[in-house]
């Protein structure tokens, strides 16, 4: 499966939209390692002023990476909007709560058993980063779970961005 338009523009929504590169941290100044577009990396920035149309068709070539890693693992049941959040969640936080491991029952085992319904009420809890619960992953948790629900991603970004946290 691919990730659709409907999930490409959540995950942009998401990110944020810089059309010439910039340093996101003092240690990727020190690596020359730039940013630009949807948080796309690297170190050759583009010379010129990225469009928004421009960054959208990078981050589509960048959630490739996240597209296999879902298709290689997810039950072959996977719908296309759970697939989107599932690909978000790669995108954003890495393979390692999907991918398999020796812990049995945890969430992995519901996406390779192809328990939606139980993936989709886990996807509320993508919420910390470093052992910290932050706002911002709250907010995004809680519309990829509406995503996976089948909204369109304008709705499914309203959920996250209303809520009271």
């Amino acid at each position: 499966m691919k990730t659709s338009n409907n999930g490409i523009s959540f995950t942009a929504a998401w990110e944020r939209f810089s059309p010439t590169p910039y340093f996101a941290t003092q240690a990727e100044r020190a690596k020359g390692l730039f940013t630009w577009g949807f948080g796309h990396t690297g170190t050759n920035p583009p010379k010129t002023r990225l469009s928004r149309a421009d960054a959208l068709a990078i981050l589509g070539q960048d959630l490739r990476e996240a597209e296999g890693y879902v298709n290689r693992w997810a039950h072959p049941s996977i719908t296309q909007p759970v697939f989107d959040a599932l690909v978000d969640l790669v995108f954003n936080a890495g393979p390692k709560y999907i991918q398999p491991d020796n812990v049995a029952g945890d969430f992995d085992d519901l996406v390779r058993l192809g328990k939606w319904d139980e993936v989709i009420t886990q996807l509320e809890f993508f919420r910390k980063q470093g052992g910290v619960i932050i706002p911002g992953l709250v907010r995004r948790s809680l519309a990829r779970q509406a995503l996976a629900r089948g909204m369109r991603w304008q709705d499914a970004e309203a959920v996250g961005r209303n809520a009271k946290v």
